[in-house]
């Protein structure tokens, strides 16, 4: 009787872990948005006054990295 048990927590363990490496999926991003249609809003902003020379230069840098991770990930 305890080596059924056993063998059954075994059996369900194993289902399991199989049944997390099944369900493994692709996560793929996609934008609304060009990254130049971004970059180009953020200038907008940046003019208009609503953001600083500083906020628009660590989102334009925040963009334009993110966007190269996007173009290493295809490869």
């Amino acid at each position: 009787m305890k080596l059924v048990k056993i063998l059954t927590v075994l059996f369900c363990i194993k289902v399991l872990a199989g049944c997390a490496v099944a369900n493994e999926q692709n996560i793929h991003k996609t934008r609304a948005t060009t990254i130049g249609q971004e970059l180009i809003d953020l200038e907008k902003a940046k003019d208009a006054n609503i953001i600083t020379d500083e906020e628009f230069a660590k989102a334009k840098q925040d963009l334009l990295k993110e966007a190269s991770m996007d173009v290493s990930i295809k490869r």
